[in-house]
């Protein structure tokens, strides 16, 4: 029996509005609501999506809880103390916040184990909120109102007051993200209803928002979050939607259930974003989360911006005859893609790069009809085995480059390679895409697709296929020859003691 659901809506039925704001110098906001998750959950704060997993704390309860993406439950873990704050440090742990104890702890969600995490030369008087990003981890301290800037060990690297351009210190910092993108802290000052902005060495770079109910204003917000182009999401608890800016404060949209016949938010307090544009919400009150799909119309910083195909974040490949593969889904309007840069940084040491290759011609690719701008570098002497590196591309039209993609992480290994799935691409699609696996000997391999009921929609199976990578192509339909709705889907690779399953998107 599951223990959480999704509540999807019927395909025959899909609600796709375009939230359009009355003042035309904003840009048009288009949002699909993908469903909820209600069964089990008592107060849901706190959230944390990954490519695998949802992590929901559930402070009343003292618990945090794992669900996949689509709703189901897999792990609960009892916590102590006052917890506040959740982030995903790596395959297994978690840190969270205990106001109680005025300590960052750290939670083990295989055995459970729980201690107070390493921090060297810092003293914390109300930790209220905690993140991590790339081999740095960050703390929001109340008390103090200081950002505590932490290296992977936990050693402290920096420390700073919340203080603006005029000396005035900010009154009740209660959230904050790090958008790496942007190299900048977004707070949320409970007094005011006011984002502040800092750079990532303590600058005071702007702020805005403001308390009320109109446009642009924000009552007693949560938690606040960054898509993949830097906007920035507030829940607003007390008018219970979500507020939405641009990276640097401009007013986008409001984001109301209502608008796709759903109940009001009830206390939205905890929200996270997905790399694909998945907007998770928790709405504490009502005991659920809530999921949409919600991206801006033509937005001027993601028309050439390039996505990483393959390898994929924490990949382990071979390093012989590496191709790093990067694409633009479609030619965006009013620039001809001419190339895309790549950048390779050894280990987590991202001041001197290993390699790079500027201005990488692009491919074409049509199937069915539907272009993919396609950009592949073959490394030849660039990397080492068993070495780490990280990798970051972006795209460009003539002399305007786009903005680099964030660094993903990839492992070198020599021969036998590990089995692997890889993230598909493009992903949303519509409606073909590729699903890269990889297999160290040779193998029977199967790859079914599944939609969010658990159903097959298609299979693939392969016999005795051999080591190696392979691609195999998606075109939307199912096992019948009927094109699918649109909607989260599932992949899962099987073969022989493997088995891996990843998330995605088809969008009409």
């Amino acid at each position: 029996m599951r223990t959480a659901k999704i509540n999807s809506l019927k395909a025959s039925a899909a609600i796709l509005v375009m939230l359009i704001m009355m003042a035309t110098d904003l840009p048009a906001f288009e949002a699909d609501y993908v469903g909820s998750i209600s069964e089990s959950l008592f107060a849901p704060t706190g959230l944390v999506i990954d490519e695998d997993r949802l992590a929901v704390l559930e402070p009343y309860k003292r618990q945090i809880s794992l669900y996949t993406p689509d709703g189901r439950a897999t792990v609960r873990i009892d916590i102590e103390g006052d917890a506040s704050g959740l982030t995903r440090i790596s395959e297994n742990d978690y840190l969270f916040c205990d106001r109680d104890r005025k300590e960052i702890v750290r939670v083990n969600i295989v055995n459970g184990e729980q201690d107070r995490y390493f921090i060297s030369g810092s003293n914390l008087s109300d930790p209220v909120d905690v993140e991590s990003g790339s081999q740095r981890y960050y703390i929001l301290d109340a008390g103090s109102k200081e950002i505590i800037i932490l290296d992977s060990g936990g050693r402290l690297l920096n420390r700073f007051s919340l203080i603006d351009s005029t000396g005035e210190e900010i009154t009740f910092p209660s959230n904050f993200v790090y958008n790496e993108t942007k190299s900048a802290f977004y707070l949320f000052d409970q007094t005011s209803s006011r984002i502040w902005v800092f750079s990532y060495s303590g600058d005071f770079l702007n702020s805005f928002g403001a308390f009320g109910s109109s446009e642009g204003e924000i009552s007693r917000g949560g938690d606040i979050a960054c898509d993949p182009d830097g906007n920035i999401y507030i829940a607003d608890r007390f008018q219970g939607r979500i507020a939405v800016f641009d990276p640097g404060g401009e007013f986008i949209s409001n984001i109301n259930l209502a608008d796709f016949g759903q109940p009001d938010l009830l206390l939205p307090t905890g929200i996270d974003i997905d790399e694909q544009g998945f907007v998770y919400v928790s709405s504490t009150e009502g005991r659920s989360i809530h999921i949409l799909y919600v991206h801006p119309e033509s937005s001027p910083r993601r028309v050439i911006t390039a996505l990483q195909a393959y390898p994929a974040d924490d990949d382990t490949v071979e390093a012989e005859d590496l191709e790093l593969v990067a694409y633009i889904e479609s030619n965006p309007d009013g620039y001809d893609i001419t190339g895309l840069d790549f950048q390779i940084f050894a280990g987590n040491d991202t001041s001197e790069i290993v390699d790079e290759n500027i201005n990488v011609a692009p491919e074409i690719e049509s199937i069915e009809n539907v272009e993919t701008i396609v950009s592949r570098w073959l490394l030849e002497n660039s990397i080492e085995d068993k070495s780490s590196y990280q990798w970051r591309v972006r795209a460009r039209s003539d002399d305007i480059a786009g903005e680099w993609s964030s660094l993903q992480k990839f492992h070198t290994l020599s021969l036998p390679r590990v089995f692997a799935l890889h993230q598909n691409y493009p992903n949303p699609f519509n409606p073909v895409t590729h699903i890269a696996f990889e297999t160290p000997i040779q193998s029977d391999v199967a790859v079914t697709i599944y939609n969010t009921l658990g159903q097959i929609v298609k299979s693939f199976a392969f016999t005795q296929l051999s080591p190696g990578k392979h691609d195999l192509i998606w075109d939307g339909r199912s096992e019948d020859g009927d094109e699918v709705a649109s909607g989260i889907y599932f992949y899962r690779m099987t073969s022989n003691t493997f088995n891996k399953t990843r998330k995605m998107a088809l969008l009409k």
